[in-house]
């Protein structure tokens, strides 16, 4: 086990590397959603990608700093002080957004409420209202099982975490295949990319990384290499039909990464991710995450009824307004709601002394 005074490492190029994929994402809906060049639609449709390195990132870090002794009742209840304050403010903003522009109906937005979205195979159900929300739906999924889980790998030896490892690797990869769809949208793209069991394989493949790490095994390859190789292939998978480029092209690349930032900041060799200002954008990039396509979609919306610019004007105006409010959601909501949450039982004493 990789501790220090009990505790797991720290591993602050893990948060660093949340930027550029949280970038990525950006790049990629702002030109789905405001009128563009082909080239650059062209560029940014392998970002779907960037979700599957989440998936696995989430599995690794909940692994890595798995506490002894802790019950599944306290870590769903610090989850839900991590997620739910922000995600339910913003799902009333983008909520109200798509109702005032008739994008959905209040029906199509109730699974939201519930984080239960991504369940429904209907896109004006499972992207209603801020529409990324469909992958918090997902990672609900992997809280509930998260305990589980790790009860039961943590009785293999290292050889069965590897089988498990490549079998997950494998069955993340083959599973889009498998449904094949032929666009971004019907029955077969829903079971492909959005139904949450069809992407559990890759959050165990994160937590089986964690495990194994912790193990003692090590990570010898240097960052750069894998960083070369999943950038190298988010760009060849451009090309690459749907069932491959949403998780197979990169899904190993991303193992192989999340593994040697980790073993960087293990060894004492620090990333560059982990320079104080990428930690703490990294730190924001759940609350960019959560606004970043509210603010794309409200800069295209007033761009068409006033002053008219380029699509990437649109876009320049989006990422400041997103690096803003995300910054102000992560300081002064996400932050304070979930210290509060967190200490439900000193709150209550807190409302209880007498003045």
């Amino acid at each position: 086990m990789s501790h220090v005074g009990g505790d797991p490492v720290r591993l602050p190029s893990l948060s660093g590397l949340r930027v550029p994929a949280a970038f990525v994402v950006f790049a990629h809906h702002l030109v789905a959603f405001v009128p563009s060049p082909d080239w650059a639609a062209r560029l940014t449709t392998s970002a779907m990608t960037s979700l599957s390195f989440f998936f696995v990132l989430s599995g690794f870090v909940l692994a890595w700093s798995a506490r002894p002794g802790d019950t599944a009742a306290a870590f769903l209840r610090r989850r839900a002080a991590r997620i739910l304050p922000l995600y339910w403010i913003a799902f009333v903003i983008g909520g109200a957004l798509a109702l005032v522009l008739g994008i959905n109906t209040v029906v199509q937005l109730l699974p939201s409420v519930v984080l239960a979205q991504a369940w429904f195979p209907d896109a004006g159900v499972h992207f209603a209202g801020n529409s990324v929300g469909w992958s918090l739906s997902v990672e609900a999924v992997f809280y509930v099982g998260f305990p589980f889980i790790l009860v039961a790998l943590r009785r293999l030896g290292r050889v069965g975490l590897w089988v498990v490892l490549v079998v997950a690797v494998g069955l993340a990869a083959a599973l889009p295949v498998w449904f094949a769809p032929q666009s971004y949208d019907g029955l077969a793209y829903w079971f492909a990319y959005i139904f949450p069991i069809t992407r559990v394989p890759e959050f165990i493949a994160g937590v089986v990384l964690a495990l194994l790490l912790r193990s003692g095994v090590r990570a010898l390859i240097p960052l750069w290499v894998p960083l070369v190789v999943a950038a190298s292939c988010m760009f060849v998978a451009n090309w690459l039909p749907i069932t491959l480029h949403t998780v197979g092209a990169t899904i190993v690349p991303f193992v192989v990464l999340i593994a040697a930032a980790a073993e960087g900041d293990r060894s004492g060799r620090p990333t560059v991710f982990a320079h104080p200002v990428l930690v703490r954008a990294g730190d924001c990039s759940f609350a960019f995450y959560l606004v970043h396509l509210l603010a794309i979609r409200v800069a295209w919306a007033v761009n068409e009824r006033t002053v008219d610019l380029d699509w990437w004007a649109v876009g320049v105006v989006s990422l400041v307004v997103t690096l803003v409010s995300a910054w102000f959601a992560h300081r002064w909501i996400e932050v304070p709601l979930e210290r509060r949450w967190r200490s439900p039982r000193r709150r209550y004493r807190a409302l209880s002394t007498p003045a």
